[in-house]
Protein backbone atom coordinates (compact mmCIF):
# COMPACT_ATOMS: atom_id res chain seq x y z
CA UNK A 1 0.00 0.00 0.00
CA UNK A 2 0.84 3.58 0.84
CA UNK A 3 4.46 2.39 2.34
CA UNK A 4 5.32 0.68 -0.96
CA UNK A 5 4.49 3.68 -2.67
CA UNK A 6 6.79 5.36 -0.07
CA UNK A 7 9.64 3.75 -0.74
CA UNK A 8 8.98 4.07 -4.48
CA UNK A 9 9.19 7.36 -4.19
CA UNK A 10 12.18 7.99 -1.92
CA UNK A 11 14.19 5.41 -4.27
CA UNK A 12 13.43 6.96 -7.36
CA UNK A 13 14.33 10.50 -5.63
CA UNK A 14 17.73 8.89 -4.74
CA UNK A 15 18.25 7.17 -7.90
CA UNK A 16 17.06 10.59 -10.03
CA UNK A 17 19.57 12.89 -7.69
CA UNK A 18 22.88 9.73 -8.17
CA UNK A 19 22.15 9.83 -12.09
CA UNK A 20 21.84 13.94 -12.29
CA UNK A 21 24.95 14.70 -10.38
CA UNK A 22 26.82 12.18 -12.38
CA UNK A 23 25.62 13.01 -15.79
CA UNK A 24 25.39 16.92 -14.98
CA UNK A 25 27.56 18.17 -12.45
CA UNK A 26 30.96 17.34 -13.19
CA UNK A 27 33.55 18.23 -15.74
CA UNK A 28 33.93 15.79 -18.22
CA UNK A 29 32.49 17.48 -20.88
CA UNK A 30 32.25 21.27 -22.43
CA UNK A 31 28.27 21.52 -20.68
CA UNK A 32 28.92 19.70 -17.61
CA UNK A 33 32.31 21.90 -16.88
CA UNK A 34 29.61 25.49 -17.65
CA UNK A 35 26.80 23.62 -15.68
CA UNK A 36 29.35 23.61 -12.59
CA UNK A 37 30.79 26.89 -13.34
CA UNK A 38 26.72 28.18 -12.94
CA UNK A 39 26.15 25.92 -10.02
CA UNK A 40 28.65 27.25 -7.97
CA UNK A 41 27.78 31.03 -8.85
CA UNK A 42 24.40 30.12 -7.59
CA UNK A 43 22.99 31.11 -11.21
CA UNK A 44 20.97 28.89 -13.51
CA UNK A 45 22.42 26.27 -15.03
CA UNK A 46 20.05 25.76 -17.74
CA UNK A 47 21.85 29.14 -19.13
CA UNK A 48 25.31 27.30 -19.65
CA UNK A 49 24.77 28.83 -23.66
CA UNK A 50 25.76 32.43 -22.55
CA UNK A 51 29.28 31.13 -20.66
CA UNK A 52 32.31 30.65 -23.24
CA UNK A 53 35.29 27.67 -22.57
CA UNK A 54 38.40 29.41 -24.02
CA UNK A 55 40.69 26.98 -23.30
CA UNK A 56 40.88 23.76 -21.02
CA UNK A 57 44.63 22.98 -19.80
CA UNK A 58 45.00 19.75 -18.15
CA UNK A 59 47.90 19.67 -15.75
CA UNK A 60 48.12 15.95 -14.26
CA UNK A 61 44.87 14.98 -12.49
CA UNK A 62 43.61 18.65 -12.73
CA UNK A 63 41.90 20.52 -15.00
CA UNK A 64 42.26 24.67 -15.36
CA UNK A 65 38.88 25.89 -17.55
CA UNK A 66 39.42 29.39 -18.43
CA UNK A 67 35.84 30.80 -18.99
CA UNK A 68 34.21 33.68 -19.85
CA UNK A 69 30.34 35.25 -19.68
CA UNK A 70 28.70 38.72 -20.65
CA UNK A 71 30.39 39.39 -16.54
CA UNK A 72 33.33 37.89 -16.03
CA UNK A 73 36.76 36.18 -17.08
CA UNK A 74 37.33 33.46 -14.76
CA UNK A 75 39.26 30.09 -13.99
CA UNK A 76 37.49 26.98 -12.28
CA UNK A 77 39.29 24.56 -10.95
CA UNK A 78 38.63 20.80 -11.09
CA UNK A 79 40.18 17.93 -9.44
CA UNK A 80 39.26 14.30 -10.65
CA UNK A 81 37.90 11.84 -8.26
CA UNK A 82 38.30 8.15 -7.30
CA UNK A 83 35.84 7.61 -10.11
CA UNK A 84 37.48 9.27 -12.78
CA UNK A 85 35.28 12.22 -13.17
CA UNK A 86 36.18 15.60 -12.89
CA UNK A 87 34.40 17.60 -9.92
CA UNK A 88 34.85 21.17 -9.41
CA UNK A 89 36.95 22.57 -6.52
CA UNK A 90 37.48 26.47 -6.85
CA UNK A 91 36.32 29.08 -8.87
CA UNK A 92 37.57 32.61 -9.43
CA UNK A 93 37.08 35.58 -11.29
CA UNK A 94 37.70 38.72 -12.53
CA UNK A 95 36.71 41.70 -14.70
CA UNK A 96 36.60 41.56 -18.31
CA UNK A 97 38.93 44.58 -18.96
CA UNK A 98 41.48 43.63 -17.27
CA UNK A 99 43.99 40.95 -16.71
CA UNK A 100 43.81 38.18 -14.84
CA UNK A 101 46.20 35.74 -13.39
CA UNK A 102 45.66 32.46 -10.95
CA UNK A 103 48.48 31.08 -9.38
CA UNK A 104 47.74 27.13 -9.14
CA UNK A 105 47.96 25.05 -5.75
CA UNK A 106 47.76 21.69 -6.65
CA UNK A 107 44.38 20.45 -5.55
CA UNK A 108 46.16 17.15 -5.19
CA UNK A 109 49.27 18.04 -3.95
CA UNK A 110 50.56 18.04 -7.14
CA UNK A 111 54.38 19.82 -6.40
CA UNK A 112 53.94 21.42 -10.09
CA UNK A 113 52.91 25.05 -9.39
CA UNK A 114 51.93 27.30 -12.26
CA UNK A 115 49.99 30.81 -13.28
CA UNK A 116 47.60 31.40 -15.52
CA UNK A 117 47.57 34.69 -16.97
CA UNK A 118 44.57 35.64 -19.14
CA UNK A 119 42.45 38.16 -20.19
CA UNK A 120 41.04 39.71 -23.62
CA UNK A 121 43.55 41.87 -25.66
CA UNK A 122 41.12 44.15 -26.99
CA UNK A 123 39.45 45.50 -23.42
CA UNK A 124 43.41 46.16 -22.13
CA UNK A 125 45.32 49.16 -22.33
CA UNK A 126 48.68 48.62 -21.89
CA UNK A 127 50.70 46.32 -24.45
CA UNK A 128 52.88 44.30 -21.90
CA UNK A 129 53.04 42.81 -18.55
CA UNK A 130 56.78 41.67 -16.90
CA UNK A 131 55.95 38.74 -14.72
CA UNK A 132 58.62 38.35 -12.00
CA UNK A 133 58.45 35.67 -10.38
CA UNK A 134 61.37 35.99 -7.34
CA UNK A 135 62.97 38.62 -9.74
CA UNK A 136 63.01 35.93 -12.89
CA UNK A 137 60.46 38.40 -16.01
CA UNK A 138 58.68 36.70 -18.34
CA UNK A 139 57.51 39.36 -20.62
CA UNK A 140 53.86 38.90 -21.97
CA UNK A 141 53.01 40.60 -25.16
CA UNK A 142 48.81 41.30 -24.87
CA UNK A 143 47.84 40.61 -28.44
CA UNK A 144 44.81 42.47 -29.34
CA UNK A 145 42.62 39.27 -28.98
CA UNK A 146 41.82 36.54 -25.80
CA UNK A 147 44.63 35.35 -24.59
CA UNK A 148 45.89 32.64 -22.10
CA UNK A 149 49.25 32.01 -20.97
CA UNK A 150 50.60 29.13 -18.76
CA UNK A 151 53.97 30.07 -16.91
CA UNK A 152 55.51 27.05 -15.37
CA UNK A 153 56.88 28.63 -11.45
CA UNK A 154 59.05 25.71 -10.10
CA UNK A 155 62.00 26.79 -11.66
CA UNK A 156 61.83 29.97 -10.39
CA UNK A 157 60.54 28.61 -6.89
CA UNK A 158 63.44 29.45 -3.32
CA UNK A 159 63.33 28.34 0.10
CA UNK A 160 60.95 31.27 1.14
CA UNK A 161 57.90 30.66 -1.81
CA UNK A 162 57.01 33.04 -4.52
CA UNK A 163 57.15 37.27 -5.00
CA UNK A 164 55.20 37.94 -7.42
CA UNK A 165 56.07 41.78 -9.39
CA UNK A 166 54.06 42.67 -12.15
CA UNK A 167 55.14 45.68 -14.48
CA UNK A 168 52.77 47.10 -17.01
CA UNK A 169 54.05 49.14 -19.90
CA UNK A 170 51.91 51.24 -22.99
CA UNK A 171 52.81 51.09 -26.53
CA UNK A 172 56.00 52.81 -26.34
CA UNK A 173 57.40 49.95 -23.98
CA UNK A 174 57.35 52.52 -20.70
CA UNK A 175 56.14 51.09 -17.62
CA UNK A 176 53.12 52.76 -16.55
CA UNK A 177 52.29 50.59 -13.20
CA UNK A 178 54.03 48.22 -11.11
CA UNK A 179 52.21 46.03 -8.50
CA UNK A 180 54.11 43.49 -5.91
CA UNK A 181 52.07 40.73 -4.74
CA UNK A 182 52.16 39.20 -1.07
CA UNK A 183 54.92 35.68 -1.05
CA UNK A 184 53.02 32.44 -2.10
CA UNK A 185 54.69 29.84 0.15
CA UNK A 186 55.08 26.90 -1.43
Amino acid sequence: GIVSLILIIVTFSIISKSIYEKLYINGNNENNIKRSILKIQGKDTSDFENTDIIKTIHLDEELFVIYKNNFEWGVAEFGKNKNGDYKIEYLEYGYIDEINFYFTSGINNNSDQYLIAYGDGKNIYFSRVDIGINNNYIPISIPKEEFVEVIKVNQYSNDNGYRFTYKYYDVNGKVISEYWNVNLIK
